[in-house]
């Protein structure tokens, strides 16, 4: 057995690292559970081991050992259109924005005692990935964002009675991004394009908590928290081709070409999950979830010298306001067993978008999403479980207006971008489960 466990955390690690990029709600990704994909995010208190990233302390109601792969590959289709009012005389619209990302996650889970259990979670919480084309009219203002993570996430679960279950956990999260765009050289009074690409990553620290409530048989609430974690990015930037003929403009602001070392802030937000679950004879369960997550947290994205000196240049650089707004996810499913070793999901949510047009970005064009999906799981044997999930997206369409590159001394200076995007979302979900 202690082989086996040294096998599947190694392959866990190795799977996650592979490809962890991917678009979220915000920038947090809830394609971390297949099961839970199949019904829109309803799934979050039961099922398989695999819920134990939604509440730890759902981990009491399984016995023996087990491990979960699960694989969503995420397919985006992002356009843009250009309004009258984008004042960039060249340029495309940027194509196709969105970057097709597999996102994995493994899970196992140990009996210690039939009301103790300890699991590990590796899950790609959160991400994204933007890229556009280098000509494009918007290309001042982004063109590729990038966000990988890694989260590594220790749990406990105790069952104290038979109605009342709590479970506890810490997080060890990688965070890794990547923001890169064209500096317009006319902010400087010169001619010409330039191109800065900032990088930094870190490690940062968080817990989460959960409580499972069984009143009577076939009922189910869950109530669950997850910790902000906050990163203390550090990294680089790379300035290339900024116009020197008004090198005054350049000191000014603290830009230059080469490369500097950076610093910055990011932190992924805190959740609060209220799930429940109600089984309907032997064939249907309900089920329901409401999410809250804190994304007024995500105030700005900005870097420093490591010396302390700011290095946005106004809004020339990469300083970014973001400005976005707490919010909610509403989700509905239901699982029916059709047979004996089918089970069939659906699911339908409202994921509400904590970007306001104001602060709208083309490094993440989000608004509000409607999702639908479905999926299906074998039972192939008593010990091994195999499932195929759908979801499908609508994003409402996301219009945008924002400025950059005003300097004051320079009359008619700044790249103004306005439109909309256009966008929807396939994800493909595949999962394996097994129980030693």
């Amino acid at each position: 057995m202690q082989k086996t466990g040294f096998l599947v955390a190694t392959t866990a690690i190795g799977l996650v690292l592979g490809l962890t990029q991917a678009q979220g709600a915000g920038f947090k990704i809830n394609e971390t559970r297949t099961t839970a994909n199949a019904t829109a995010g309803a799934a979050a208190i039961g099922g398989d081991v695999t819920a134990m990233w939604n509440n730890p302390a759902t981990m009491t109601s399984l016995d023996g050992h087990h491990f979960a792969f699960n694989g969503a590959f995420i397919i985006p289709d992002t356009k843009f259109k250009k309004g009258s009012g984008t004042n960039v005389a060249t340029g495309n619209n940027g194509g196709n924005g969105g970057e097709f990302a597999f996102v994995p996650a493994v899970y196992g889970m140990w009996s210690v005692q039939d009301n103790m259990k300890i699991g590990l979670a590796l899950t790609v919480p959160f991400g994204l990935a933007t890229k556009y084309d280098k000509t494009w009219v918007g290309r001042f203002h982004s063109v590729h964002s990038e966000l990988k993570t890694l989260n590594i996430n220790p749990n406990v679960a105790y069952k104290i009675n038979d109605m009342w279950s709590v479970g506890l956990g810490v997080s060890f999260q990688y965070a890794d991004a990547t923001l890169e765009k064209k500096i317009n050289n006319a902010s400087f009074g010169a001619a010409g394009e330039a191109n800065s690409k900032v990088t930094g990553d870190d490690w940062g620290a968080g817990f989460n908590v959960g409580v499972l409530f069984e009143p009577m048989k076939g009922t189910r609430l869950g109530l669950a928290y997850r910790s902000k974690i906050t990163h203390g990015l550090r990294g680089k930037i790379e300035n290339t081709g900024l116009a020197t003929a008004n090198a005054a403009f350049l000191t000014a602001l603290n830009l230059s070409n080469g490369t500097t070392k950076v610093s910055g802030d990011l932190t992924t937000p805190e959740s609060l999950d209220f799930s429940v679950s109600q089984e309907l004879g032997e064939a249907w369960t309900l089920l329901g979830s409401v999410v809250w997550t804190r994304w007024n947290r995500f105030n700005e994205l900005g870097f420093k010298r490591q010396d302390n000196v700011a290095v946005n240049g106004g809004n020339v650089g990469p300083v970014e306001r973001q400005g976005w707004k707490n919010v909610f996810m509403f989700s509905l499913g239901a699982d029916w067993k059709f047979a004996k070793d089918w089970v069939a999901h659906f699911g339908v949510a409202y994921d509400q978008s904590p970007v306001s047009k104001q602060h709208r970005s083309p490094r993440l064009p989000g608004n509000d999403r409607t999702w639908l999906a479905t999926g299906l799981d074998w039972s192939v044997t008593d010990w091994a479980k195999v499932g195929l999930s759908y979801t499908y997206i609508f994003v409402k369409d996301a219009k945008i207006d924002i400025t950059n590159g005003v300097n004051p001394f320079v009359p008619g200076s700044g790249n103004r971008l306005q439109g909309k995007f256009e966008s929807d979302i396939h994800i493909i979900g595949i999962n394996a489960n097994f129980k030693f």
